[in-house]
């Protein structure tokens, strides 16, 4: 039971990271950086987190010029740069993305 509701209020962040403007704002990253845990530490889906984790960064790297960031924001990218970093390195090394990152 608590973990389809887990999943339910994950599946409403990444509908809200979807549709939410802007990619600078802490608040659209920290929901990426919140799901991309929740699929590595939850569900098991380290691909899936990867990839929720990269998009998110790049595309606030893209879109967002560095006076636009809050040190909030600057923060939150920092964690899911060093995620998709670890993840990165996870996968040329084994193969797959195995391994656990928490990120706090």
């Amino acid at each position: 039971m608590l973990g389809s509701r887990c999943l339910v209020t994950n599946l409403r962040s990444h509908y809200l990271l979807l549709t939410s403007p802007p990619y600078c704002s802490s608040h659209r990253s920290g929901i990426a950086l919140n799901l991309s845990v929740f699929y590595e530490e939850i569900m098991h889906a380290r691909e899936k987190a990867s990839v929720i984790a990269y998009e998110a960064l790049t595309s606030a790297e893209e879109e967002c010029e560095e006076e636009m960031m809050t040190p909030e924001s600057r923060h939150v990218l920092h964690k899911l740069r060093m995620n998709v970093g670890v993840w990165q390195t996870l996968k040329k090394e084994h193969g797959s993305l195995t391994g656990v990152l928490r990120c706090v």
